[in-house]
């Protein structure tokens, strides 16, 4: 190239990077304000160190300022106007439990990492309601779920079996003193009520889990009559019968055995009395149990069957 077509070329691409300097400068001015003139500057350099292909790298690179977004920094602040948040609160809410658990559980839209640390935290407390919820996912259709949840019902199965064992073998072991021996009989009758209880047996098995719990009641009573504690067990495995009179009877003992020894335990008693009246339809003793009682009025989820009895 003769020097005189250099010296044109040079002129020419001059030209060129003036009016990419002033192409930057008025696509990026709204957005930088006066930071785009050292910005252009910057192209014009980048434009004479890279001859020809600076230029359209360079057209490229303003096009991506003008257009990239960037993270906002949260100014330092002491409160925080919540109302452009309203419209999400019903979906926040509906998560973390607003709505049933039972339904969150099995709501596709709630991700399953964040049902199952829910379902991890409900294996902590191994009582009838996360039982169920825990059956009940055994046909979530998330295998991580299901197999998290019938290795939950197993664990409590499991733990209750070996409880049932060494109770066992407590009782047969003929050395030691029948008053041990008996204290194992009443861990044993509700070692086996729990099972009733949680629902971990079908039908069948029910009924001679049931049979057991009564039996070693009975054995616990041989040796301490006076259990009311035993009675109201035999009471409730009655109820589960279907047996009303077997079960008033028990809770009658155990009612007598406390107001004679004033242990105050009664409150206790007087909801299962109140069953076993309501189911006999004697509504007049139901009326007469609740609004004697100091129980319903103490407890939120019963206040409200105390107001409507006692009106």
């Amino acid at each position: 190239m003769t020097p005189d077509l250099l010296l044109v070329f040079w002129a020419v691409y001059l030209l060129i990077i003036v009016g990419i300097v002033y192409y930057a400068q008025y696509r990026l001015y709204v957005r930088f304000g006066r930071d785009a003139r050292a910005i252009a500057a910057f192209y014009a350099l980048f434009c004479i160190v890279l001859p020809i292909i600076g230029v359209p790298l360079a057209l490229l690179l303003i096009h991506y300022q003008q257009h990239v977004s960037y993270d906002s920094p949260l100014p330092q602040m002491k409160s925080i106007h919540l109302e452009p948040f309203f419209d999400t609160f019903p979906v926040i809410k509906h998560t973390f439990g607003e709505a049933s658990l039972s339904a969150s559980m099995n709501d596709k839209q709630i991700p399953a990492s964040k049902r199952l640390v829910a379902l991890t935290t409900l294996s902590e407390k191994a009582d009838k309601q996360s039982i169920g919820l825990f059956r009940q996912m055994l046909s979530n259709q998330n295998d991580e779920l299901r197999l998290f949840s019938f290795s939950v019902i197993e664990s409590v199965e499991h733990s209750l079996y070996q409880q049932i064992h060494k109770a066992q073998n407590i009782i047969e072991n003929g050395t030691l003193s029948k008053a041990l021996r008996c204290l194992n009989a009443k861990k044993l009758a509700y070692l086996y009520w729990e099972l009733v209880y949680l629902e971990l047996a079908d039908e069948v098995l029910t009924r001679f889990l049931l049979d057991e719990s009564e039996r070693y009641c009975r054995r616990g009573l041989e040796h301490n009559p006076q259990d009311i504690d035993l009675y109201l067990l035999i009471g409730k495995i009655a109820l589960r019968r279907g047996d009303d009179s077997a079960a008033e009877r028990a809770l009658t003992n155990a009612t007598a055995l406390d107001l004679a020894n004033d242990m105050n335990n009664t409150r206790f008693l007087q909801p299962y009395l109140a069953e076993i009246h309501y189911r006999q339809r004697r509504f007049d003793y139901v009326k007469a149990v609740i609004s004697g009682s100091t129980y319903f009025r103490l407890h939120a989820t019963t206040d409200p069957v105390y107001r409507m009895w006692r009106a």
